[in-house]
């Protein structure tokens, strides 16, 4: 969803929240980094938030391309960038990857 609301901002121009909705999708995705999926359900989802990435990089990209004041605010962006910690809640992330690695060793087990 997040995806689909940065297009949205971007046809009106709205840089910053574009900037936002990559800032948290990359923050997802590093924690879903930590995980061992091996042919889980996760997978797809993860593989689902690899492309949101991309397309959130290419939007701003094409952003920067068609306008110079926008250029010049993605790359004067004061901010420092996100990073997983302050923008998710490391216990729930936590929490899921031990369950998944206890489904995928009882998974493992039965086989």
């Amino acid at each position: 969803e997040l995806q689909r609301y940065a297009a949205g901002r971007a046809i009106q121009r709205d840089v910053r929240s574009v900037l936002l909705c990559r800032d948290v999708v990359e923050a997802v995705n590093a924690r879903m980094m930590q995980f061992d999926f091996r042919n889980s359900p996760l997978r797809r989802k993860y593989d689902g938030i690899k492309y949101t990435v991309k397309r959130l990089q290419d939007i701003l990209y094409e952003l920067s391309l068609t306008d110079f004041e926008e250029a010049k605010c993605l790359s004067a962006d004061p901010r420092p960038p996100a990073d997983a910690d302050t923008m998710t809640d490391a216990e729930d992330f936590e929490a899921l990857r031990k369950e998944t690695e206890e489904y995928d060793a009882t998974r493992d087990a039965i086989i």
